[in-house]
């Protein structure tokens, strides 16, 4: 599976090496090309920027600081061609932030984390997202 990660920190580079030594293709990417490059030089990934990381793979990690992720997304959206639109700001991204670090530690624990979320259908609708 082809991944990309966007962010180049601590999360990032445990997650993204892990997902190389299981055989994935990674691409870290980062707004500071030469630390996205050191750290996918130290687990054996591949390097780009923001834009190429998430265009890359067919799952897209978002591994930043909860502070600076609606910008980071907001940057990407722009750099498509988009406008972004303000959902929630930064405390709904931290709350994001917690829900993602908890399930992490179930499913890394051998939990099952499916029944934390709702369906898609439970979630959204007869409307899909996208």
């Amino acid at each position: 599976m082809r991944i990309g990660t966007l962010g180049n920190g601590l999360m990032a580079e445990a997650l993204a090496g892990q997902w190389v030594k299981a055989g994935h293709d990674v691409m870290i990417g980062g707004r500071d090309p030469e630390r996205a490059a050191e750290v996918a030089k130290r687990i054996g990934a591949v390097a780009g920027s923001l834009v190429e990381a998430a265009s890359y793979g067919e799952v897209v990690l978002l591994a930043v600081p909860a502070d600076d992720g609606v910008e980071v997304v907001a940057e990407l959206v722009r750099d498509i061609g988009c406008v972004p639109v303000a959902a929630g700001g930064s405390v709904r991204a931290k709350l994001l932030e917690a829900t993602a670090a908890l399930a992490i530690g179930i499913w890394v624990g051998g939990g099952d984390v499916r029944g934390m979320f709702p369906p898609l259908a439970a979630a959204f609708g007869a409307v899909r997202p996208g």
